[in-house]
């Protein structure tokens, strides 16, 4: 009986219909809970069904009736790190690699699986294993670079990255990590290089145009930081800090009261998002609005106490505004938290006589 609905559910698995097979499989492995082909099969059509759970039940049980099948075990790796077991992925993975060690597969899906432990190092380890079998595999050449990238291992995750790309140089996600890693070293250019590729590859990718603009800025290269800025708005106008760096680029540039507009649209949709209150205080007092100046920095260090920037900006506002007692206050704030600003804040001189020496 247990054969019958084996080859009936094979039948139906042919035929498409997934829950049929499922169902015959079920009442092979109940008149026959040693048919291990049965639960194997059970297995990859949970899996294929989305059921990673019924999969992972019925993948072990064939792994302990063939536990010196290595496919099988792969097979529970798979699922179990699909299902964020990642310590479970790894000891089915170890199975794997007892009985063959040259097993590119599971050197591959332990690295991920220690990546998603967050234990980076061990994933190294692991995804330089499987490249030591498949040069070729740009996917884990990614992976690798990835990885390094997590534990700031910058240049070798550059060329991790670059091999991936030597392999495969049509996807977005190795074009858009390369220049990362690229920033990440301040190799600027090389950045923009891989920022602009991937912008080319997935032009509707509006993080591909904001982080573009972030590297035109750091150039100083200001009007093509503006362009970059503009497409990624065009494409996620919903992101406020986009908005908050166009505005900072377009003060940058002398165009300040465009920038108060791009910090005011930010503010619309991040209320409390201190970096935009402090730059349109800034620009606010640059245009001469002081009291608007004094509002929108108290509201950063409302957003953000901490802060000392806002405390020293909020204090340059207040010293306009004629309110030096308070200026003085928001400066032995910033004092106390950074003593070594005395030395800065001594030199301008619109803080004359409010930075001096501790009493």
């Amino acid at each position: 009986m247990a054969w019958t609905h084996y080859r009936e559910g094979r039948s139906r698995y042919r035929s498409g219909d997934l829950l049929g097979a499922i169902t015959a499989w079920e009442r092979s492995v109940a008149s026959d809970p040693a048919h291990a082909e049965a639960w194997i099969r059970l297995g990859r059509a949970r899996h294929a069904a989305d059921d990673r759970r019924g999969a992972a039940r019925a993948l072990r049980r064939a792994a302990l009736l063939r536990p010196e099948q290595p496919s099988v075990w792969m097979e529970l790796a798979r699922v179990m790190r699909e299902l964020g077991e990642h310590a479970s992925a790894i000891d089915s993975c170890r199975r794997v690699l007892a009985l063959d060690p040259f097993a590119f597969e599971a050197w591959r899906t332990m690295g991920d699986a220690w990546r998603g432990l967050d234990r980076h190092r061990r994933a190294v380890g692991c995804y330089r294993r499987a490249l030591a079998i498949r040069r070729d595999a740009y996917d884990v050449w990614f992976s690798l670079g990835n990885a390094l990238t997590a534990i700031h291992e910058m240049d070798a995750a550059t060329r991790a990255y670059r091999r991936a790309l030597d392999l495969e140089s049509r996807r977005f996600r190795l074009w858009f990590s390369l220049a990362y890693a690229e920033a990440s070293r301040g190799r600027l250019e090389s950045a923009v290089e891989g920022y602009r590729r991937a912008t080319e590859l997935r032009p509707e990718r509006h993080e591909a145009w904001y982080n573009l603009g972030t590297v035109y800025a750091d150039l100083g290269r200001l009007r093509q930081a503006v362009a970059a800025f503009r497409a990624a708005i065009a494409r996620c106008p919903g992101d406020h800090e986009v908005w908050n760096n166009l505005g900072n680029a377009l003060v940058e540039l002398g165009r300040t009261r465009e920038g108060i507009e791009c910090y005011e649209k930010a503010l619309d949709l991040a209320p409390l998002y201190d970096r935009a209150w402090n730059n349109l205080g800034v620009a606010l007092g640059e245009v001469g609005d002081v009291d608007g100046a004094v509002t929108a920095l108290s509201a950063a260090l409302d957003a953000n106490p901490s802060r000392t920037t806002y405390l020293v900006n909020r204090a340059s506002a207040l010293v306009r505004a004629g309110r030096r007692g308070e200026a003085a206050e928001h400066l032995a704030r910033a004092l106390e938290a950074e003593p070594d600003l005395r030395v800065v804040l001594s030199c301008l001189p619109e803080f004359g006589g409010l930075a001096g020496e501790p009493r």
